[in-house]
């Protein structure tokens, strides 16, 4: 109401710069306000979607669960805070640069720890049964020695 009027008076006294500058306030206010709307709103909810799966340890039985619910929690309220940035005409074209560097960098974290957990989880596996695999070998009867990855003796020197 105040910036209508601010503006009504600049209008009426023929400043220009002023009148140019209130009017740019005024169109920017409905979106300010949706923006911070969104933003309020989004945290209330990203804390209320946290604290249910913060809540379902019972149910998985697991002591990561307050860990996954606090990564949850950071996740929602960096996507709310964009969005609502975005929403109120704030560039977020960085925000969306990191963003995507994380996502790249999580994603080859846990590819990466995956193909070393099936690789050293097989290893052994793979070391035994080769024999069978190969065409044209016969099967080893006595399973190779769980020390060496070469299933040598280990040396005393």
């Amino acid at each position: 109401m105040y910036a209508l009027a601010l503006l009504a008076a600049a209008d009426a006294l023929a400043v220009e710069l002023l009148s140019e500058w209130i009017s740019a306030a005024v169109s920017y206010l409905p979106a300010f306000v949706a923006g911070a709307l969104i933003i309020v709103v989004g945290f209330v909810l990203a804390d209320f979607v946290a604290d249910v799966v913060a809540h379902t340890e019972t149910v998985t039985e697991t002591s990561y669960t307050d860990v996954f619910a606090d990564g949850l929690r950071v996740f929602l309220y960096f996507v709310v805070t964009v969005i609502g940035l975005g929403t109120m005409g704030v560039d977020v074209r960085i925000l969306n640069t990191f963003a995507q560097a994380a996502a790249w960098g999580l994603a080859a974290g846990v590819a990466l720890a995956i193909g070393i957990a099936f690789g050293l989880g097989g290893r052994d596996y793979v070391a035994a049964n080769i024999g069978d695999w190969l065409p044209g070998r016969a099967p080893d009867t006595e399973p190779a020695p769980m020390g060496q990855p070469d299933g040598g003796e280990e040396s005393t020197d």
